[in-house]
């Protein structure tokens, strides 16, 4: 997939995912949420924490789909904003 059809897909998947589509939902995750995971297990050094904050990341994001705007960027760079602010909460909570 060059990088015209790569950001094609990821705006398509984006609108899908901010008008409550469940597929594109569950698609959004199969290719960010390796991120999100990675992100969270660097950073806290627990694989279980990890999997919690990913997972509370992805409820965070569904829930508040509304905010996302694609002018302000990417919706990885989205939610990887979601998952600094999950794991400054799980580092607080320890």
């Amino acid at each position: 997939m060059d990088r015209a059809s790569d950001r094609a897909e990821s705006e398509r998947l984006a609108a899908g995912f901010v008008r409550g589509d469940e597929e594109s939902f569950a698609l959004v995750y199969r290719r960010w949420g390796t991120l999100v995971y990675s992100l969270a297990a660097r950073s806290l050094g627990d694989a279980r924490e990890a999997e919690d904050v990913a997972q509370q990341t992805f409820l965070a994001a569904w829930r508040g789909r509304h905010g996302y705007h694609a002018l302000r960027g990417p919706l990885p760079g989205w939610l990887v904003g979601i998952a600094r602010r999950k794991i400054a909460d799980a580092h607080a909570a320890r």
